[in-house]
């Protein structure tokens, strides 16, 4: 059973979880590129086109290819999956089913909303959902370790089961 891990990172915090994760489910990464969010206003435009729902131009390296599970990492945005992910979950639509989505978030995000993201893009199942805040206190290690466990259930769970 092939894992591929489809990351959005601006600042690198959703890039390192991204690893962390392949090397937890043994998966491959693909990385989303979007130069619209480089240099000294990157972070301003990406709140303006979260806030909009503008979803810009991205690339993905290296492509998806043959896996069974996607796992998608990326930043929540103004209460929303970051616009690069939202792009990519719109445009590819026949890829494997989505196994987990883990984000990474600074404030405060509405999971229901994030669920409702996916769900919409990627109909199927509840998929199991780990955000991480970056706060010091913040549970981190148990965290990842049930995202992992649940996905791995995900993975394991017959067909007819992940049907909608």
């Amino acid at each position: 059973m092939t894992t591929r891990i489809v990351s959005y990172s601006r600042t690198g915090r959703s890039r390192a979880l991204a690893e962390d994760l392949a090397k937890a489910l043994d998966g491959g990464i693909s990385e989303i590129a979007c130069p619209r969010y480089g240099g000294p206003f990157g972070y301003l435009r990406a709140g303006y086109d979260s806030y909009y729902s503008r979803l810009p131009e991205i690339d993905v390296a290296p492509p998806i290819g043959p896996a069974n599970w996607l796992v998608i990492v990326a930043p929540v945005w103004v209460t929303h999956l970051a616009t690069p992910m939202r792009r990519f979950l719109q445009a590819h639509r026949h890829l494997p089913p989505v196994a987990g989505v883990a984000v990474t978030r600074g404030g405060h995000g509405l999971l229901d909303t994030l669920r409702k993201e996916v769900a919409a893009a990627r109909p199927g199942f509840d998929t199991p959902l780990l955000t991480l805040t970056g706060k010091p206190d913040e549970p981190r290690a148990r965290k990842f370790a049930e995202f992992v466990e649940a996905v791995r259930l995900v993975q394991s769970a017959p067909a007819s089961l992940r049907a909608a």
